[in-house]
Order: structure tokens, then sequence, then C-alpha cells
């Protein structure tokens, strides 16, 4: 099997690199494995694409060796995370000269898309605003299967390493049944410390919660920053809107995931 995987946290992100090795060890001993993402972070940029500037393209170390001997290769490139799929597809002799292992099935180059693993929940009408999600979106609209994935945080981080079986299994069940033309799998793991010391994480298939992000701004007082500003300014914000406190409704992803199992939602791109 080969995987294309992407993100929108950037080419350091450590839910990337999780998700590379996981990648790795379900491509299996004749697979590969291919990163192209974002040279920064790209959150809440939806599916914004580059077509008026030019985009570059750079070789970044392999990732560490995997046991089962697949190589993860890694690029990156300044551009948004839907652009990473598009260069990813549309460009994938360019990954193979230098240095990209293998090949797809039939006229693809690449066996499923991967995007994630995200630092932090993309639920409900989340993926309408998501990096994550726009680039497994992407890939559907090309005829490649994909998945998004991300983890709710709820605070600070939790250790990657605490999702590892739990990813597995996610992928396990992804990767085993395509999500069909015109769709793809939106999985959400639960933030580890809400899973239950005496129970293993389930995987659940769910719908999307369609209830509305809590939004709130915050005033924001000038400073020396805003001194050379221009025009006459009405106001200053910032969002302090708090996720946690999302609405939920009983069977929803946000509710399976809040509940500590990992969420997972078919979604079709159209009727």
């Amino acid at each position: 099997m080969h995987i294309l995987l992407t993100n929108d946290d950037g080419i350091r992100a450590a839910g990337l690199a999780t998700l590379a090795a996981a990648a790795a060890r379900h491509a299996g001993p004749d697979g590969s494995v291919t990163v192209v993402a974002p040279d920064r972070e790209h959150s809440g940029c939806g599916h914004r694409v580059t077509v008026a500037e030019t985009l570059t393209l750079f070789r970044e170390d392999d990732g560490p060796d995997q046991p089962n001997g697949v190589r993860v290769r890694r690029f990156s490139l300044d551009g948004t995370p839907a652009d990473c799929v598009r260069i990813g597809l549309h460009h994938f002799a360019d990954l193979r000269e230098a240095g990209a292992q293998g090949g797809g099935s039939g006229d693809r180059p690449f066996d499923w898309v991967l995007s994630g693993v995200n630092h932090g929940g993309n639920l409900g009408v989340d993926v309408f605003l998501s990096g994550t999600a726009a680039a497994a979106r992407e890939a559907t609209l090309a005829g490649v299967p994909a998945a998004a994935l991300s983890r709710f945080r709820r605070g600070a981080d939790a250790a990657w390493a605490d999702s590892v079986d739990l990813l597995d299994r996610v992928l396990t069940e992804i990767l085993s049944e395509p999500p069909g033309r015109g769709a793809y799998w939106n999985a959400n793991l639960p933030h580890p410390p809400d899973v239950p010391a005496d129970k293993r994480p389930e995987v659940v298939r769910c719908h999307p919660e369609a209830g509305p992000l809590p939004v709130n701004f915050e005033p924001v007082e000038p400073d020396a920053s805003h001194a050379a500003e221009e025009g006459e300014v009405v106001g200053r914000y910032r969002y302090r809107g708090r996720y946690p406190e999302r609405s939920s409704e009983p069977g929803s992803d946000v509710a399976v995931c809040f509940g500590g199992a990992a969420a997972l939602c078919r979604l079709p791109l159209f009727p």
C-alpha cells in the first residue's frame, strides 16, 4: 500500500510523526509512505489553495527507519494542506526522482491520502474550517480514498504514545474499508486522560454534530504595535470561544469523542 500523508500543523508536528510511523506499519513491507506537509502551521485555513503564486517543494530528512523496512520520505511545501495534496498527487514523478518509493494501484500514484493527526479535534462543523479535513477533501475530489485524523485536546497536549494503540485500530478500520467515491473518513481520537483507566477505548461510527461552535470575542486594548495603523479603528478583538463548551447531541461525533471513544464519520461531499 502506498500512502501520502499531510497535515495542517506543519512538517515538524508530533502528530504527523505519530501518523507516519503508524502508516508505515499499515503500508506493509512492499508499501511506501510519503509526506508532503506545509512548511508552517495552517490551522483553520479551510480549503484554501494557491493559484497566483509559485509553490516551492523542499526535501526534508527521511523519517526514522521502521521495523518492517518501510522508509518514510518527507517533503515540505510553502503552501496549504490542499496544495500539498495537489502537488503530491499530480507531481508524484518529482517526488520519485527525489527518492520516493514505489507507486500506487493502477493509474494512481497513491492508494490512500491520510491527513493529520491534528493537534486538536475536528468535530462537527469544524470540517468546514479545518485544513486537515480540506486535505482529505482535496484527495477525494481527485478520486483517491482519504481520511482526516485528529485528536481532541482538552487544554494541554497529552503524550502521543498514549494514543498509538487506538490510532492503529482506527487505521485498521479505515484502510480496510475505503469510504467510496465522493466521500472521506473523518476520525477524532479522544483526549487520553478522558479515557477511563479500566476501559479500552472503542471506535464508534457516528454522525457529525450539527450544532454551532461557541463563538466569543474579547475586546483588546491598543498597544504600541498598533501605533502605525491608518484609518478609524472601531474595535480590536481576540477569539475566546471555549471548544469543550460546544453543543453535543447524543450519538454525535462530539458526544462520542468527549465521552472517551474514537469518533468515526463517513462524510460525503455531495448529496
